[in-house]
């Protein structure tokens, strides 16, 4: 006799993210940026001169699906399907950061890439998120958005 985890099926995501701990030489090794205080500095120093919204669309690769955290009391995760990101002007994404298309039924939300995480991390998706979400953790959120949800209803 076993155990296991049953989630219910809109719970899968996680589950599928789970499985991704199998593959110890991803989830073992630090982040470029996390090998030294050096490299912490040198990021930083990068992560604050770049334009974010096209370096990741140079790098992910559309569709893909992610975990997004849900903005209400529960801080429920639920998989997504994210189809690009939201095109803004340079000035636009630095006020407000960059958001990703969640089509949903009726229209799409544009979510915070903040509160989504890939689930494949062997994806090509995988480190240019973490790497956007470890440069907000360093300078916080955009200017524009402190107070404000994460999803925008767009349609």
């Amino acid at each position: 006799m076993g155990y296991a985890i049953m989630p219910e099926k809109d719970e899968a995501g996680m589950v599928e993210l789970l499985l991704n701990l199998r593959r110890p030489e991803l989830v073992a090794q630090p982040l470029p940026w996390q090998i030294s205080a050096a490299a912490k500095r040198d990021y930083l120093k990068t992560w604050k001169q770049r334009d974010w919204l096209p370096w990741l669309e140079e790098r992910l690769e559309f569709p893909f699906r992610a975990l997004m955290a849900v903005p209400t009391d529960d801080k429920k995760l639920k998989a997504v399907q994210i189809t690009g990101l939201l095109t803004l002007d340079a000035e636009q994404t630095r006020q407000l950061g960059v958001y990703a298309n969640i089509p949903v039924e009726g229209g799409i939300n544009a979510v915070g890439l903040t509160n989504l995480g890939p689930l494949d991390i062997s994806s090509p998706n995988w480190t240019p998120v973490a790497e956007y979400h470890a440069y907000r953790e360093q300078v916080g959120p955009p200017p524009g958005t402190r107070g404000t949800p994460g999803i925008i209803r767009l349609r």
